[in-house]
């Protein structure tokens, strides 16, 4: 490899962007419908358990200090 061609090498490289653009799908958008998609069910069901259990403590501690 020649010194010129090395030179064009990296300027090609440097020249390209690490990330191509995409265009935004129904499911790669990152909205509402993917978070409760089939994927991410159990994730989303175990977050939702923790909030329902941290609300019914709450709920009860206070309703038993009144």
């Amino acid at each position: 490899m020649t010194e010129s061609s090395a030179v064009e090498t990296a300027t090609t490289v440097a020249e390209q962007p690490s990330c191509p653009p995409q265009s935004p799908t129904a499911e790669a958008s990152g909205g509402w419908r993917e978070l409760f998609s089939r994927r991410y069910a159990a994730a989303a069901s175990i977050l939702a358990g923790g909030v329902a259990l941290y609300a019914m403590n709450l709920y009860l501690t206070a309703r038993r200090l009144r």
